[in-house]
C-alpha cells in the first residue's frame, strides 16, 4: 500500500476555515470527528470524493 501511495501524484490544496469557530484546528475539522463540532470540514470531504480519480 505504501508503495502505491508513493507513486500517486499529490496536489496541495489550501483550505480556509476563516468563518469556523474552530478555524485554528483545521485538521480536526477536515476529519469531522464529532459531527456538530467539526461539520465545517464536510465540504472538504465531499470535494475530495467528487474529484477523486481512480
Amino acid at each position: 500500500m505504501i508503495r502505491g501511495l508513493t507513486q500517486v501524484t499529490w496536489e496541495r490544496v489550501d483550505v480556509c476555515f476563516h468563518k469556523s469557530w474552530l478555524r485554528y484546528n483545521a485538521h480536526n475539522n477536515i476529519q469531522v470527528r464529532i459531527h456538530p463540532v467539526n461539520s465545517d470540514g464536510e465540504d472538504v470531504i465531499y470535494h475530495m470524493i467528487d474529484n477523486f480519480l481512480v
